[in-house]
């Protein structure tokens, strides 16, 4: 039987983008409200932001959505480096629901985990599915729930049960974006296993 894909976490890219530049907005003083002893805060904070802001632009040099496995592997790298942010900024979602940042946290935990277990991101194997080596009714499911511009990718880590990670990956502007994932048994979605 063919096991239907629930993803285990979503996050609106554009809600994040939008919460981030809300919070630097509150953060910044009206014009005409400033005393000296303001301005030499602001003078350092500005120090600050911009030693912020070269340390974000590392990160996302560092963050590699230029192919689907790319940004997977970025994924497990910002969960290996505690970087919460990259990590919730390469997750989407497929429909208007939200999910909150507590999810995200679990996702976050989940995916560490799961490095610790197998041993690192060198012993995964990553392949892309091409849609005719899936069974078609898998396929048939995935495009319901994430329309038909979706990626697959295969995590094999080599355990005992044959299980992988399915992730489904879209690209959005240039960039790829993580959907969802899930784990599987081969035969429940291969065609020809």
């Amino acid at each position: 039987m063919i096991k239907i894909i629930k993803p285990i976490f979503f996050v609106m890219l554009a809600l994040t983008m939008s919460a981030c530049s809300s919070e630097k907005e509150a953060e910044q003083p009206k014009q005409g409200e400033q005393t000296d002893q303001t301005q030499q805060t602001d003078d350092s904070d500005q120090g600050k932001q911009t030693e912020e802001t070269d340390q974000s632009d590392q990160t996302e040099q560092t963050t590699d959505q230029s192919s689907p496995v790319e940004t997977i592997k970025s994924l497990y790298n910002a969960a290996l480096n505690d970087d919460f942010d990259t990590f919730s900024q390469l997750i989407t979602d497929n429909a208007d629901a939200i999910i909150d940042e507590y999810e995200i946290e679990i996702a976050f935990d989940n995916v560490k985990s799961h490095l610790a277990d197998t041993g690192g991101l060198a012993s995964l194997q990553f392949t892309e599915l091409k849609r005719d080596e899936l069974v078609a009714e898998f396929t048939e499911h995935t495009d319901d729930v994430f329309g038909e511009d979706w990626i697959m990718i295969m995590e094999d880590f080599q355990n005992e049960y044959e299980l992988v990670h399915l992730w489904v990956l879209k690209k959005i502007d240039g960039l790829y974006y993580i959907f969802g994932y899930d784990e599987f048994d081969k035969e429940g979605f291969l065609e020809n296993y």
